[in-house]
């Protein structure tokens, strides 16, 4: 709890009883002493011991069950998690800070990805929405270069990545291999491009 930053003083414990008999204030009592000296917590986070019926008494003083309120999960998430996230893809050192890379790539063409093909049915471009109004983009051109893709210019609130080679890396990582009708879509542009059937036909 504390490695990730979470205060014990935000976690809250719902302790479950199994017994065959009727709770009794002492039984309550004792499990929320044992319970708040175990879990180092103040018993008033401790909210309720709930019987739960059981032909025999399992465990003397119950079990805990933690949670915390789903706003500071996301607080510990935007400020904790993904600030640590985002510094790993902004300047990988490691095998898993590529690999995390690559996910999150996956990830942002799953939601903000698009391919462009032309008449002939070949992939030409692919194109990654932001919002402008954020570092959003300067975050996604770290991650394309780190990836060894070359990003190109931008287009309204889209940065868009072409050439041969920038599309035949985005082939090797299975960039939109989260969302499969784009996956389809991209596949089947990258073979109908010149230059991937010229090399078949070699």
């Amino acid at each position: 709890m504390d490695g990730l930053g979470i205060s014990r003083s935000l976690f809250k414990a719902q302790i479950i009883y199994s017994t065959p008999n009727t709770l009794t204030a002492e039984i309550k009592a004792a499990c929320t002493n044992y319970w708040s000296n175990t879990l180092n917590i103040d018993k008033s986070r401790i909210i309720s011991v709930t019987a739960s019926k059981n032909p025999r008494q399992t465990i003397k003083y119950g079990s805990a069950k933690l949670f915390i309120d789903s706003s500071v999960l996301v607080e510990v998430f935007l400020n904790g998690l993904l600030s640590a996230i985002l510094n790993m893809i902004s300047f990988p050192k490691s095998a898993l800070d590529y690999t995390l890379a690559v996910g999150f790539l996956r990830v942002l063409l799953a939601a903000e990805g698009f391919v462009g093909l032309n008449k002939n049915g070949s992939v030409v471009r692919v194109g990654i929405a932001f919002d402008p109004h954020s570092e959003e983009v300067e975050l996604y051109k770290k991650l394309l270069n780190n990836l060894g893709i070359d990003y190109g210019r931008i287009h309204g609130n889209e940065l868009l990545i072409g050439k041969y080679k920038n599309l035949k890396r985005l082939n090797e990582l299975e960039a939109f291999k989260l969302h499969r009708p784009r996956q389809e879509k991209f596949a089947n542009g990258f073979l109908h491009h010149k230059f991937s059937k010229s090399i078949s036909a070699v």
